[in-house]
């Protein structure tokens, strides 16, 4: 190894491939001009007296390095969905079927509960949404407009609550889907539950599905979300088709209905409301790889969140019209509908659901990871979680959180005694998805000049709006629904795990860091 010479006068700057080295003019290092070549590239010209070390000479290796890192930026993620893509991923993320049969249990109330919803939330969100992308399209939005509002650590914070409750519905969306496909298998006489290893690896197997997709990025894995997307409109086709080919609009009674008076009804009913109908923000995680987000998002969204309606609508409808109320399936509504058809429909209708859920999940673990890589490269994590590969995936970041994932699911596939606790844990991740959205709303009431937002009343209104029923449901969702012999303790049960779950995001974001 050759020993580094080392300069007698005062270091100064060196640019790297000049003559002017000063007094101690320093030896060449193979590799130097390339590096200066690379910085001129990208437009980091001036950075290169950084790369120096304390002798006066280039840093070869660490420079390569540095470089890698500042390449792994949005500039170096591929924009590969476009409007189509993005219409498409607005549908799955947002309607979920089972909705259906728990709007079906409030009769034709839950038929027109679905334009009302659209009045009073769905639409203020999209208001809200769109006029954040087009101030700030960038990768990780949700973070980036809390960051830039209300400062980096106030955006940490945020970042952790959207990513830890994101990462325990992933779970349970992992669990639910080897429930679908269990539930497939039936209809072709298959049952899983002869073979009891099986049915406990295959949440596992379909994580493992989840990061292949991921890791492969949105050039694959957006074909099966828009496929996905797909057969959740061929379902909506065949519910109109069973309306009409049983005849069901020539008995339809109308509209009368009674408004309900009962507390749990209307805690039910605003439940439904803000889960139903929130993810309108969620594509705004991956702004950084859509074409030209400020233009296609905001477009998108206009384009989606009435066929989102109609969806709702259209379903529950048949729902109401074709299952008595004491018999809806509250889990898969769809299959009970359609069951009647009989044959390969009916089997065919559950494998499209299952690859809507599939679609949807693979959606889900993709924007997710896309939080601690943003993270990473602003410097609050370790540099190795921004990070990304040729393809412009983080795969670090969806290692990461598949991952946590699979921890979650061996503490949940346990014994029965844990599954009991991770319904209490999907409720205080319930109650940081409402958190995450009353922040979301107060933006441009609080923050509006710190993304040059014109003083708009519509939007405002809006917000105040969208903000009022997300705190009402946070303060709501510690009450349990069904019938809990003690509701009380069950609500300091909830609201300690949701403590247990912020406290190490608060610590990260608000405690000073090491220099």
């Amino acid at each position: 190894m050759r020993p580094t010479p080392r300069c007698i006068a005062p270091r100064r700057p060196v640019a790297i491939g000049s003559s002017a080295g000063g007094p101690c003019k320093p030896r060449r290092v193979p590799g130097a001009s390339r590096t200066a070549m690379v910085l001129h590239i990208v437009g980091a010209d001036h950075l290169q007296p950084h790369f120096l070390n304390r002798h006066g000479c280039p840093y070869t290796r660490e420079l390569v390095r540095r470089h890698r890192d500042l390449a792994m930026t949005q500039g170096h993620l591929h924009r590969h969905l476009r409007l189509p893509d993005l219409v498409l991923a607005q549908i799955l993320i947002v309607v979920g079927t089972n909705w259906f049969g728990a709007a079906a249990t409030l009769g034709m109330l839950g038929v027109l509960f679905w334009p009302l919803a659209l009045l009073l939330y769905h639409g203020p969100l999209a208001v809200v949404v769109m006029a954040l992308v087009r101030a700030c399209p960038e990768e990780a939005g949700p973070y980036q407009w809390v960051k830039r509002a209300y400062g980096p650590r106030m955006g940490l914070f945020f970042g952790w609550i959207l990513c830890s409750f994101m990462l325990v519905f992933l779970a349970a969306g992992c669990l639910g889907l080897a429930g679908g496909l269990s539930y497939a298998l039936k209809s072709v006489d298959v049952d899983l539950q002869q073979w009891p290893v099986v049915g406990t690896a295959l949440p596992f197997v379909f994580l493992a599905l989840l990061t292949a997709f991921g890791w492969s990025g949105f050039r694959q894995a957006r074909w099966v979300q828009n496929l996905a997307a797909v057969a959740l409109l061929l379902v909506l086709g065949l519910l109109g088709y069973r309306i009409l080919q049983a005849g069901l609009l020539d008995t339809w009674p109308g509209f009368g209905m009674s408004v309900p008076t009962d507390s749990r009804t209307w805690i039910s009913l605003l439940k439904i409301l803000v889960f139903a109908l929130s993810g309108l923000e969620f594509l705004a995680l991956v702004a950084g790889e859509c074409e030209r987000p400020e233009r296609t998002l905001p477009r998108a969204i206009q384009i989606a969140a009435p066929i989102n309606i109609a969806i709702y609508m259209i379903g529950t409808f048949a729902v109401v019209l074709t299952i008595p109320l004491a018999a809806i399936d509250q889990v898969n509504p769809v299959a009970q509908v359609l069951g009647s058809l009989g044959g390969v429909v009916a089997t065919g209708v559950l494998w499209a659901l299952l690859l809507r859920d599939f679609g949807q999940n693979t959606l889900g673990l993709s924007g997710v990871s896309r939080l601690p890589m943003q993270v990473g490269l602003d410097g609050r994590l370790p540099a190795w979680f921004g990070r990304v590969n040729a393809r412009g995936v983080p795969t670090h970041a969806v290692l990461i959180c598949a991952l946590i994932i699979a921890a979650i699911l061996s503490v949940v596939t346990a014994g029965s005694d844990r599954q009991e606790a991770f319904q209490m844990l999907l409720s205080a991740a319930g109650i940081q998805f409402g958190l995450t959205y009353v922040l979301m709303f107060s933006l441009p009431v609080f923050a509006s000049a710190a993304f040059g937002l014109a003083q708009s009343a519509l939007l405002r209104v809006c917000a105040l709006l969208g903000g009022s029923l997300a705190t009402v449901f946070v303060l709501i969702s510690v009450y349990p629904i069904d019938s809990d012999p003690d509701p009380l303790r069950h609500a300091w049960r909830v609201l300690l795990i949701v403590l247990v779950l912020l406290l190490p995001g608060a610590l990260l974001a608000f405690l000073p860091q090491r220099r």
